[in-house]
């Protein structure tokens, strides 16, 4: 039973110790308190111990004793067989003033036969009085008696001189002061900083760290050690390194994607605009047999200028988008009436292309909070590239399912696998999965990443699937 309580007592101190160590750890002030708490203790008494401390006993046992001695001699030289009691006490009293004394003569029973003023009692205990000589008074006796025989009016008499022990410690330098005063501050700064030297070195660490982030490493790490300020310190540093090198790679790779941006649509508009500019110069310069033929020229050129400006349109909308310069105007819509809208537009587009559609609704009222205009651009743009990119003959099959408080839009077309590595490069500007520029099939290239913009802007999510030559694209708002 008792080992348990020892047991239980020796596990509850240590969890304590664990926590205040711990909690000590935690803060650097605390830390450096505690230590500047050490260093001023053990300083201290190293300042103590270089100083010679003597104790005067002046005031003691000792001192009680000689200077009843000294008192005594003077009695026996001045009252021995004397019996002027009024001028003796007199003088005794001032005897005893002097001493910090109490005196008295008695008799062999005890009674006084002379006294000091600060002696209340007629006669003494000598019983009591040689006990407390001997050791054997079980009381606990203050005062201290020396007992002296002498003869006093021709009787045989004992002189009784009571005194107080007063232990007193007076400090003398075996030194200068200033040689302790030197030691105790000497030992002080040494001990201080022999405490701080790890977190010293560690802030010099840290500095090292900064400095050579600074530099342009950002991948240099900072290693954390303890809990406190400056562990904190250091992993907030290793932090920012890390956020800064981020921010330069996504400025990197800004730079770079604003540079393939500048290259396609360099590209994409000088392939029309040249073609452009050579039909009309075959029409400026009469290079042309027949009427007919003029106006061949002319059509041709007029769809290029088309083309052309369907590309400025998609660029400019899609600038817009993506710098997040839109503001959108959120209404309570029909979502099944809005894509049967969008595909009456795009009916004679499928017809020309040899594509039906295929609708399955959950109902024919599906309620979303969108922005009307925004979201049948996304769509359209999702139903021209199914378009584009189906087999034909080929179906377009749209779907409405609702999961939760979610609305998703699949649209599925068959035609070519796209695989993993392209389906995550799907939404990017100017991608195209056959890689070519020269590819017959018209657009921009940006129908996808608009779509993208617009329904990010409206907190939703697009991803595409492809499986056994089928692409499904997923809108859920």
């Amino acid at each position: 039973m008792r080992s348990r309580i020892l047991e239980s007592i020796f596990k509850r101190a240590k969890r304590i110790s664990l926590r205040f160590i711990n909690c000590i750890q935690k803060s650097l002030n605390r830390e450096i308190t505690l230590a500047i708490i050490f260093c001023l203790i053990v300083s201290g008494t190293v300042y103590w111990q270089v100083q010679e401390v003597s104790f005067d006993n002046s005031g003691g046992v000792m001192g009680v004793v000689n200077n009843s001695n000294t008192a005594f001699v003077e009695i026996n030289q001045l009252y021995a067989g004397r019996d002027d009691k009024e001028t003796g006490a007199d003088y005794l009293s001032k005897l005893a003033n002097y001493y910090q004394l109490k005196i008295a003569i008695v008799d062999g029973q005890g009674n006084i036969s002379l006294k000091s003023d600060n002696i209340d009692e007629n006669k003494l205990d000598l019983e009591q009085i040689k006990k407390i000589r001997l050791g054997s008074y079980t009381g606990k006796p203050i005062d201290f008696y020396c007992i002296y025989p002498m003869k006093f009016n021709s009787i045989d008499s004992q002189v009784i001189i009571i005194g107080i022990p007063q232990m007193r410690t007076v400090v003398t330098y075996g030194r200068e002061p200033l040689f302790a005063i030197s030691v105790g501050i000497t030992v002080f700064i040494s001990l201080l900083i022999l405490l701080l030297r790890r977190k010293v070195k560690y802030i010099e660490e840290i500095g090292d760290g900064i400095l050579e982030i600074s530099k342009g490493n950002l991948d240099f790490q900072i290693s954390k050690k303890g809990q406190d300020e400056l562990g904190l310190l250091a992993e907030n540093i290793n932090l920012m390194s890390e956020q800064l090198k981020n921010q330069i790679e996504e400025e990197r790779k800004a730079e770079r994607l604003k540079n393939e941006l500048i290259t396609n649509v360099s590209h994409d508009l000088k392939t029309p605009l040249t073609s452009i500019i050579g039909y009309l110069r075959l029409v400026k310069d009469k290079k042309y047999e027949t009427f007919d033929q003029m106006k061949e020229y002319l059509d041709t050129a007029y769809k290029k200028s088309e083309k052309l400006k369907l590309l400025i349109q998609d660029l400019f909308e899609y600038t817009k988008l993506a710098n997040g310069d839109v503001q959108i105007n959120k209404s309570k819509i029909n979502l099944v009436e809005l894509i049967e809208q969008v595909i009456g537009e795009l009916s004679l587009m499928a017809k020309e292309n040899h594509s039906t559609f295929s609708k399955v609704y959950p109902k024919n009222e599906v309620f979303v909070e969108v922005d009307s205009d925004k979201i049948v651009r996304a769509i359209e743009n999702i139903l021209v590239n199914a378009i584009k990119y189906s087999y034909r003959p080929g179906e377009i099959k749209i779907q409405i399912t609702q999961r939760d408080w979610l609305t998703v839009v699949m649209v599925e077309n068959c035609g070519d696998t796209i695989h993993k590595e392209d389906l995550s490069h799907l939404f990017d500007r100017f991608f195209r999965v056959e890689k070519s520029r020269t590819s017959d099939i018209g657009g921009s290239g940006l129908g996808l990443s608009i779509a993208k913009s617009i329904v990010k802007l409206h907190n939703g999510e697009i991803w595409a699937e492809s499986e056994n030559n089928r692409i499904r694209i997923f809108v859920a708002l």
